[in-house]
């Protein structure tokens, strides 16, 4: 364990700022203004281990097989418990943790439970990668609006983007050397999908007078994510076609009837602008084709965003990348999460932009303000009229090692990574850290892209100025620790998870495998045979049970149980506990349908 003081003095410059103390006497005045904290950082240490003992607990809390997954709370039951004004003064912690333990916990549905199946899963900061980095994201407590702001918060997220473009093989025209490109880490897909409509946007009305953004159009499916519906709200869309899906076409879009609903509205003098498409839809995992519908954008200047929020994390893998992801090439931008897929711990999305100059058009409102005209890394600069950060001369700051460095350190660098993926992960320590120290391990994937010096300002490329919680971070420890080969096993491991359970659903006589929505990308969808009265009353009693949690869509007219694989912990085990619960209720289900029609 490093001490504070082996930490201390290995920063760079810390000989230098330690002979640096100011030897002028504080005033009087100055030594009364002086705040204590209730909570100082010698008591960090103590409650910081009770908590981390507090969420261990918790973890395991999750794993007994007698703890209900749903939540059985009713509204308003936690104003009947808690006090109706806050403490006059501070109280202990362990007061504040017996709350939680009472009050709060009993409460919550466990989204971080193995048997947890309701939803896509917010995967976690209770995974060691992602929560040990996000200690050091809550410690360092810094934003990246601008490369200044953070220098290396901006830099690590550039390199852990392009780490995991390569890790997904995205098209050239999305990498780090595409000169047009750009890539940002904002909070959730639908962030993600805002910024890519206002980019859609920008490109559309340029040239054009401002009243012409009512005329706007946006295209979906029946099967896009809502996420779509509220941005063109926040953005002023007007008109949005939503596209009908069949289950003969397992409820993808189809090119045709996209191509016709453009012409028509071309024709009636509006203006298409963007269309999006998805690999992976919420309510079935449905893939639209993408190659086919980038041709019918480029055939009339519409902005495609490939929505992968999900599905995308199993582009890890080549076989899925061969199947689903075919014609990204085409896309303008694409999001993915890997805060669900990915391991990552919730508010790290990933988008990937093409042609960066629409987003900071859409994003960068004239001259920035003063506060944010600087310098970076001592380098004067000079500002363009979309507010971007240029260094005058040289690189973008001091030591970042982005730009490139003499061949032979970089050759070295390598051959150190390949000797590191040669020990395997955890590689020089009992557990599981690199014996190295020295990053290294990150040249066996083929070393981070040579990203350009200039500074990148995402407050240009994101809605939020702040653009805080040192995203980068996140993603960089999991791909750390985890590694390319790791993540592939991960991902394949829910995949067979999901035909585990789609052949037991097949064995059953009494279920159905939906038709047009075939197992993918981890989800099921399953009925009981019978009526959509009997499918939710099963959906119902599975819940209720607290052995699983499940939910429900609507395909084609039919009310279908959604069980969505995918939760860390989630093993064999716990699905086949789940489908024996589900097969378990059905019973009841029908014996209580029989009995009804009898009497």
């Amino acid at each position: 364990m490093l001490l504070y003081s082996a930490i201390t003095t290995s920063l760079p410059g810390a000989e230098k700022q330690a002979g640096h103390r100011s030897s002028e006497p504080t005033s009087a005045r100055a030594r009364e203004l002086t705040y204590t904290h209730p909570l100082g950082l010698d008591s960090w240490r103590k409650l910081g281990q009770g908590v981390v003992d507090f969420v261990a607990d918790y973890y395991r809390y999750l794993h007994r097989t007698d703890t209900p997954v749903m939540s059985a709370a009713q509204p308003g039951f936690l104003r009947a418990v808690l006090p109706t004004a806050p403490p006059e003064r501070g109280e202990r912690l362990e007061a504040v943790l017996h709350d939680v333990r009472t009050h709060i916990i009993p409460g919550l549905s466990h989204w971080q439970s193995p048997r947890f199946f309701a939803y896509f899963p917010m995967n976690t900061r209770h995974v060691v990668a992602s929560m040990l980095a996000d200690i050091l994201v809550s410690g360092f407590g810094v934003l990246a609006f601008q490369w200044l702001s953070s220098p290396a918060c901006t830099e690590l997220e550039q390199i852990s983007l392009e780490w995991l473009a390569q890790l997904l093989d995205l098209p050239p025209c999305f990498r780090a050397a595409a000169p047009a490109a750009a890539a940002v880490l904002p909070g959730s897909a639908s962030e993600a999908v805002l910024v890519a409509l206002v980019a859609a946007r920008a490109r559309a009305l340029e040239g054009r007078p401002p009243e012409d953004a009512t005329r706007l159009v946006a295209y979906a499916t029946d099967q896009t994510h809502s996420c779509l519906a509220k941005a063109c709200l926040v953005t002023g869309v007007r008109h949005v076609r939503v596209l009908s899906t069949h289950a003969a076409r397992q409820f993808a879009m189809e090119a045709a009837a996209l191509e016709e609903a453009v012409r028509r509205d071309a024709a009636a003098g509006l203006l298409p602008c963007f269309v999006c498409a998805t690999v992976g839809t919420t309510s079935s995992c449905a893939v639209d084709p993408v190659g086919e519908v980038a041709q019918v954008a480029a055939r009339h200047g519409l902005w495609l965003n490939v929505d992968a929020a999900w599905a995308g994390a199993f582009a890890v893998l080549p076989d899925q990348r061969e199947l689903y992801f075919g014609g990204l090439e085409g896309a303008d931008s694409l999001d993915l999460n890997p805060h669900k897929g990915l391991l990552t711990g919730w508010e790290c999305s990933a988008l990937y932009v093409k042609d960066a100059r629409w987003v900071k058009k859409a994003l960068t409102p004239g001259v920035p303000e003063a506060y944010l005209q600087d310098k970076c890394g001592g380098t004067a600069t000079s500002r363009g009229t979309d507010g971007s950060c240029a260094a005058d001369s040289g690189g973008g700051g001091g030591g970042s090692g982005l730009a490139a460095g003499p061949a032979e350190g970089r050759e070295e660098q390598q051959e150190e990574g390949k000797e590191d993926a040669a020990a395997g992960p955890g590689a020089g320590s009992s557990d599981g850290t690199s014996g190295s120290g020295s990053g290294s391990t990150a040249a066996a994937a083929g070393g981070p892209a040579r990203l350009p010096a200039v500074p990148v300002d995402f407050k240009d490329l994101d809605v939020p100025l702040g653009h805080g919680r040192f995203r980068g971070l996140r993603l960089w420890f999991v791909l750390r620790l985890y590694g390319a080969e790791g993540l592939r096993r991960l991902m394949r491991h829910r995949l067979l998870l999901q035909d585990f359970l789609a052949d037991m659903v097949l064995e059953d006589p009494r279920f159905e495998l939906v038709l047009g929505a075939p197992p993918r990308f981890g989800l099921v969808c399953f009925r009981l045979r019978g009526s959509d009265a009997a499918n939710a009353a099963l959906l119902d009693s599975v819940n209720a049970s607290g052995a699983a949690f499940m939910s429900h869509t609507t395909l084609a007219g039919r009310y279908v149980v959604r069980c969505a694989i995918g939760g860390t912990w989630t093993q064999g085990r716990h699905v086949e506990a789940a489908w024996r619960a589900v097969q378990r209720c059905a019973t009841g289900v029908l014996q209580e349908a029989a009995g009804v029609a009898d009497g």
